[in-house]
């Protein structure tokens, strides 16, 4: 198993007090399956739902899409969404996201990237995660 994390300080300010951070997380795992089956995963409404809180994924999965998702929290229906960035069947999944959950605004700027690229090694495949702009 792989995993790296990284912090990336962009100055676009002398004043350190004013510096803005862009952080950056990808972890690598290499999955006993083929690419298909581990991009499945990545894109099946009723996997997504499995490892993601339950959430029901709405989208076209075209680049420049919307991509929602919908979370049961407390009785209330709570839409985290984005848009597609990437869509390269068995290779390279790429979105933005944002949770209502940031107590954030909803505001370009706001949004985390999202991309997922999958690897083909031998009888495996090497997925990594990778979420920037948090």
């Amino acid at each position: 198993m792989y995993y790296r994390i990284e912090n990336h300080y962009n100055r676009k300010s002398k004043s350190p007090g004013n510096m803005s951070i862009n952080l950056m997380i990808e972890k690598s795992v290499n999955i006993y399956s083929s690419p298909q089956n581990v991009w499945d995963t990545l894109i099946n409404p009723e996997k997504i739902k499995q490892y993601f809180n339950g959430a029901e994924t709405v989208t076209n999965w075209q680049i420049g899409g919307d991509i929602i998702f919908i979370h049961n929290y407390q009785k209330q229906k709570i839409k985290n969404k984005g848009v597609i960035l990437c869509f390269d069947t068995n290779r390279l999944l790429s979105y933005t996201y944002w949770t209502a959950f940031s107590d954030t605004a909803d505001k370009p700027e706001n949004y985390t990237t999202i991309t997922y690229s999958l690897t083909e090694m031998n009888e495996r495949t090497k997925l990594t995660l990778t979420q920037t702009n948090f």
